[in-house]
């Protein structure tokens, strides 16, 4: 399944539990492919605004407070009284919207980067207690989503690996310590990974450059995490 399969997949899901609220997701890529963006009944036109360049003040991407965002949070909860929050919560009303309930998926705990996000937006015409029932549907499902698009991205990450590596002929034991290495993983790190000694693995490394043709490790980790162009046909 590619990431934009599973982006529809998700939203389709989320969708189902609440089929009266427009919805949105977006996953920003695995370092590899396109950002994917995928909605559900909102607006063209607020739609247009946002990517156009009212992303910059959302405030879940933005700001002081972007990166220690909650995994389930409401847009009420999140906006405060900075001139950017006011031009997004007046953004936000203007397409007759009273709240949004956001789900923020980010790395593994190693990382703070986000990974990208799926929110409920919720009219101003629905009933008086549908935000509080949307947060806790979404709190219900944020689990499932995150647990699965985190093996999406690393499945996805580790298929071009491989398909990069593809083109030379290593042995399985050299594949496996270049990829570790464009993890970033030190000499004695991979040697504990995979219970060798550290010279084997330095001896290894050194034939993996001499049959790749690099001269060194920083070059590796390019080759290990380059990009592979898609044939359109």
């Amino acid at each position: 399944m590619s990431v934009a399969e599973f982006t529809k997949e998700s939203l389709a899901l989320a969708v189902r539990l609440f089929p009266q609220y427009p919805a949105g997701m977006q996953i920003f890529g695995d370092r590899f492919g396109e950002s994917i963006f995928e909605r559900y009944k909102s607006p063209d036109d607020f739609h247009r605004a946002y990517v156009g360049g009212m992303c910059r003040f959302n405030p879940f991407l933005c700001g002081d407070r972007a990166h220690d965002c909650h995994d389930v949070e409401t847009l009420s909860e999140r906006l405060d009284a900075s001139p950017d929050s006011g031009r997004y919560r007046h953004f936000v009303s203007g397409h007759g919207i009273a709240d949004m309930v956001v789900m923020s998926f980010r790395g593994d705990g190693q990382s703070a980067d986000t990974l990208g996000w799926l929110a409920y937006l919720i009219p101003k015409h629905s009933e008086r207690d549908a935000t509080a029932r949307v947060l806790a549907a979404a709190r219900a499902l944020f689990p499932y989503v995150e647990f699965n698009l985190r093996q999406q991205l690393a499945g996805g990450a580790a298929r071009r690996v491989s398909r990069n590596l593809a083109t030379v002929n290593l042995s399985t034991r050299k594949m496996d310590i270049a990829r570790l290495i464009g993890l970033g993983l030190s000499n004695k790190e991979i040697a504990i990974r995979l219970d060798l000694a550290v010279p084997t693995i330095k001896c290894h490394v050194t034939q993996i450059l001499a049959r790749t043709g690099l001269t060194n490790r920083v070059e590796l980790i390019g080759l290990v995490n380059a990009r592979v162009p898609q044939l359109h046909v």
